[in-house]
């Protein structure tokens, strides 16, 4: 048995108990959550926050809620500001020990307290989760695995009071055992994390893969992630194989070239998958505005199962992919159960916004909610800005789908567009005309009139992608705050451009921007740069 297969098989040891825990809480969801809220009630009831909002004279869940109020992070950024100036005993009885910055492309950053407690409680959700993958890929065990690593480009490394700020990789979201096994199977070295410039991050985690003749498992947030490394390696094919030539992997050089021969461009790119012919399985996002990317995914990776990531946050994590089978369209057969025995979870009824908060063995097949957390790291009752729905159960415990930003809204005069609003209506215009897109995005003109432009990246006619835009202009219509707009004049109507790589240029303008590429999500509504003039750059 060779070492990678031992340590694979003791690491799949290890995590029975924590499965076991797990599949317990989803019998007893109330019981579960009860002891969870019970506990952080009692660690932090002499806080600085827990007296100001009496933790002490709770004595049930329901009293909770009266008696704290629900937040978000600008309601906690006084007490987070003490803390990142040394203050202890703030928000938790027990040390913060780190900051982690929220990632993402809807927001500016905010510093996230990080406790042992809160990392142990990541663990309780990610342990079942690998647990699960051992079970249902078995060849896993025998293969190296690619979890994504970020270059290290950051503003800042500590807070004044000397605090580090942000982890380096996704394996440290992992138990201490967990990241030591991970890091014996990385395919790729963490010492990547050192390169701070994004080209030769790119060119050495292309090389490391490449080599990786035994790559089982490729592990990343958005897909878009992925597909970036892709077509890094189509693009720089020659380059490629040349180093790898040089480096003694004459083979593997042969190989490549003849698996991109004849395609010559991202464009025209044919499967990737004979570089890897023990690669099992993709986990990354599928759900929301990632789906829109699987199309583009499965021109690299036509036949790997691809597993939808659980909802996990900065801040927390609300859902874990346990028992989700992986379907070759990349879509799931069904939502991912609550992370239930990891944090004290309540979900805000988007349909009923007066409604008390739901508890986690309250949810209704079929409702949208919003999660709200709280969790070892010190946030109470806070708003995650998420629309989940619940799709179905596993025991007793709900299985959600992630459904999108429940905040990302564009508002230029009254108009109240809305992500999902946006992302319904071009699935809507697809369907009716009959059109396959690479790429579509909404985003407000910087101009001096009001109004909106469509991307557009597909293989049609000039008339097909006006067609197109006039029926997204229709279904945004149904809208109306949008057709009140229109109808006043207020808005243009809605224009198009053709563009090409249109998810290279979109991630490339949000790396320019100071985001982390393993955190941009994707999205059919975007706001805060002038995305027309970019795609103008990038044509």
């Amino acid at each position: 048995m060779s070492v990678i297969s031992l340590v694979h098989k003791a690491y799949g040891v290890s995590l029975i108990n924590s499965e076991r825990k797990f599949v317990d809480g989803l019998k007893k969801p109330l019981i579960t959550q009860s002891r969870l809220l019970k506990s952080y009630l009692k660690n932090n009831q002499y806080t600085e926050y827990g007296q100001c909002h009496k933790f002490s004279d709770v004595r049930s869940i329901k009293a909770y809620q009266d008696i704290v109020p629900i937040t978000d992070y600008d309601g906690l950024v006084p007490w987070i500001d003490r803390i990142k100036k040394g203050e202890k005993n703030i928000l938790t009885d027990e040390p913060i020990f780190m900051f982690e910055k929220s990632g993402g492309s809807t927001g500016a950053n905010k510093y996230i307290p990080y406790t042992q407690r809160l990392l142990r409680e990541f663990t309780r959700a990610t342990n079942p989760w690998i647990k699960d993958l051992y079970n249902q890929y078995p060849e896993m065990g025998s293969s190296t695995h690619y979890w994504s690593i970020s270059p290290a480009i950051k503003s800042e490394l500590k807070t004044e009071a000397g605090i580090p700020i942000g982890f380096d990789d996704d394996t440290e979201y992992f138990g201490q055992l967990a990241r030591w096994a991970i890091q014996q199977i990385m395919a790729v070295p963490q010492s990547v994390k050192g390169i701070g410039n994004w080209e030769d991050w790119k060119k050495q985690t292309a090389l490391h893969l490449l080599k990786a003749e035994t790559l089982g498992l490729f592990s990343v947030w958005s897909p878009t992630f992925l597909i970036c490394i892709a077509e890094y390696v189509v693009e720089n094919c020659d380059e490629l194989a040349s180093e790898l030539q040089a480096g003694s992997h004459g083979d593997r050089a042969k190989l490549l070239n003849s698996v991109v021969i004849g395609h010559g461009s991202v464009n025209t790119a044919g499967s990737l998958e004979p570089l890897w012919p023990k690669l099992g399985l993709i986990s990354c996002w599928t759900d929301g505005e990632s789906s829109q990317y699987m199309e583009r995914l499965r021109i690299y990776f036509p036949t790997t199962p691809i597993q939808g990531k659980g909802l996990l946050a900065t801040e927390g994590v609300v859902t874990v992919p346990y028992k989700q089978s992986a379907k070759k369209n990349g879509i799931p057969s069904r939502g991912a159960p609550l992370a239930i025995t990891s944090h004290f979870l309540e979900f805000s009824d988007l349909n009923d916004e007066n409604a008390r908060p739901k508890l986690a063995h309250e949810l209704r097949l079929g409702a949208v909610y919003s999660p709200i957390l709280t969790t070892a790291g010190g946030l109470y009752r806070y708003q995650l800005k998420d629309a989940v729905v619940c799709v179905d159960k596993l025991y007793k415990t709900p299985c959600l789908s992630f459904q999108g930003k429940a905040d990302r809204i564009s508002d230029l005069c009254g108009e109240k567009l809305h992500a999902k609003q946006v992302e319904s209506a071009i699935n809507k215009a697809k369907e009716e005309v009959g059109l396959a897109t690479v790429f579509t995005m909404i985003a407000p003109k910087r101009t001096n009139r009001r109004g909106y432009m469509l991307f557009v990246e597909a293989n049609a006619e000039d008339e097909t992608i006006a067609v197109f835009t006039r029926n997204v202009e229709q279904n945004l219509m149904q809208s109306h705050h949008y057709s009140y707009c229109r109808n006043l004049g207020q808005l243009d109507a809605l224009e198009s451009q053709k563009v090409n790589q249109g998810t290279k240029t979109y991630q490339g303008a949000l790396l320019d921007a100071g985001y982390q590429l393993g955190s941009i999500k994707p999205s059919y509504l975007e706001y805060k740069l002038d995305w027309t003039s970019i795609f103008s750059r990038g044509n």
